[in-house]
């Protein structure tokens, strides 16, 4: 066996054990928009249709965010194998995160195989349920093969404008580039015909109003040049973590700290030996979807650059065992503490506490309770994916007139005992209930005023309160003189 053959082996097993180890509880407990592809890919599998009761959809409606499905259907066999759980709707991101770095490695070579397989970055997106991933890793996927064949590079690139909002963007620029890089090759036209076919319905939704109405929403043209160059900036890239902390390690950024010097011999080299094309048009462009939306760097919709500064890295990384060695030690410690951080100081940012609250609701079936989502309006799918609620309970809600029409998502969600709704203390008070809530929503003073009593603190990892369980007494509520004319306390025996 050769020494490249080997190598590729020991960075794709390293990158592999970065994003498989503890996969189902670090991050810990489940993002909402997991749970959207996991509960709605476990719906997809027992009744073919999603939460909505939709057959095959395009996007899913979810909250009225309207997320791309591919991911989903990537997640459905995942789930008829090991269940509904965190571990089987990460593991297809895991998968395509191992995948991009052995096709990057095969590309590129080993250094940017490297590069890829530590990058605190390019592991926590693999780590977590991630349509961007799935895109990035179709977009280089496509790329690559249109090395090979053609018809089967423009089929997976043009599949891949359907991952994510932002590949609806790139992936068809990129269809365009490669075809006229290509015009002369053979099967051209067949692959722009098959490129075509399959991106047609992508277009029909794409000019629907759901499926930019999380587009109109963002949309702000006025600070796009500014934050455009946010992405380019070395704090961002090697120091500071993106603003949004779902999206990164606790104090790292997207690159290591050290790569920084790499990058800028890099640069200086790429000047020399030029950069591919293809790499440079994605520079250009990825930032673009990112820079329009108003986020500052919004990491997740910019990924394609990412890949490309990790080549520019390459460029100037030393090649030596005597420095890489160390280097690698030091990203890998950096990765342990950081691992560990995210484990037990963000528990609670993703929403690790949901599933005791789901247990609690699954016990009480007979019981009522209301569930406060003022400050979290689409607790439900939490619920939902923890006590694998019959997919054909949800269902019952429908969506009326044309799925991607768009729509308000309601305050108010009820399932037989079951209520997602803000807490309405002129009622609730009065009806013998449960009512779940965090720590803002119940103060210790309205607990006593209506005479609440706590039955259930709902922890982080750690053991920190972050939501409460109360339990209403509507009788001793009534009891007092100036509640006993409420209408609310005619049906309840006053002592």
């Amino acid at each position: 066996m050769s020494k490249k053959i080997v190598l590729g082996i020991l960075i794709v097993v390293l990158a592999a054990v970065l994003r498989l180890i503890d996969l189902g509880n670090n991050p810990p407990g489940v993002y909402v928009d997991e749970a959207v592809h996991g509960y709605n890919a476990y719906s997809l599998l027992t009744t073919g249709r999603d939460e909505y009761g939709n057959p095959l959809p395009i996007l899913l409606r979810s909250f009225g965010t309207y997320p791309p499905a591919l991911y989903t259907y990537f997640t459905v066999p995942v789930v008829k194998l090991l269940g509904l759980n965190s571990l089987a709707i990460r593991l297809p991101s895991a998968v395509l995160g191992i995948l991009l770095v052995a096709i990057v490695y095969l590309w590129f070579g080993p250094i940017v195989g490297l590069i890829v397989a530590i990058s605190p970055g390019f592991i926590l997106w693999s780590r977590t349920v991630s349509e961007p991933n799935l895109g990035l890793t179709l977009l280089v996927l496509g790329t690559f093969l249109s090395l090979k064949s053609l018809p089967l590079s423009f089929l997976i690139l043009a599949l891949s404008g359907y991952a994510y909002p932002a590949q609806r963007f790139l992936a068809p620029l990129t269809l365009i580039f490669l075809s006229y890089h290509y015009r002369y090759r053979k099967h051209w036209l067949l692959s722009i015909i098959v490129a075509t076919i399959v991106l047609l319905p992508l277009v029909w939704v794409s000019l629907t109003p759901g499926a930019n109405s999380r587009l109109i929403h963002l949309f702000e043209p006025a600070s796009a040049a500014r934050l455009y160059l946010s992405y380019f900036s070395p704090n961002n890239l090697f120091s500071r973590p993106d603003p949004d902390i779902q999206r990164s390690f606790p104090e790292v950024s997207i690159f290591h700290w050290w790569m920084f010097i790499p990058f800028v011999v890099g640069l200086i080299k790429s000047k020399k030996t030029g950069i591919l094309k293809i790499l440079l048009f994605w520079a250009i462009l990825a930032p673009v979807p990112g820079a329009i939306s108003g986020d500052y760097f919004s990491t997740l919709r910019t990924l394609p650059l990412f890949l490309v500064l990790a080549w520019v890295i390459a460029k100037g990384f030393p090649k030596k065992a005597i420095v890489i060695i160390p280097l690698l030690v030091l990203s890998l410690v950096e990765l342990y503490s950081n691992m560990v951080l995210l484990k037990h100081e963000r528990s609670s940012v993703w929403n690790y506490e949901y599933r005791q609250i789901s247990h609690f609701i699954s016990s009480h079936s007979q019981d009522q309770i209301v569930v406060d989502n003022s400050r979290f309006k689409p607790i439900y799918i939490l619920w939902a994916f923890h006590s694998q609620v019959s997919p054909r309970l949800l269902q019952s809600r429908g969506f009326g007139g044309n799925y991607y029409s768009g729509f308000d998502f309601p305050d108010t969600l009820a399932f037989t005992n079951l209520a997602f709704r803000p807490i309405n203390w002129r009622e609730d008070v009065y009806a013998r209930q449960y009512l779940i809530a965090d720590l803002l929503a119940v103060s210790d003073s309205q607990a006593r005023e209506h005479f609440l009593t706590l039955e259930d603190v709902i922890t982080d990892l750690n053991g920190r309160p972050v939501e409460r369980i109360f339990l209403t007494h509507p009788d001793k509520k009534c009891n007092v003189p100036i509640n006993r004319d409420n209408p609310f306390c005619k049906q309840i025996v006053v002592q």
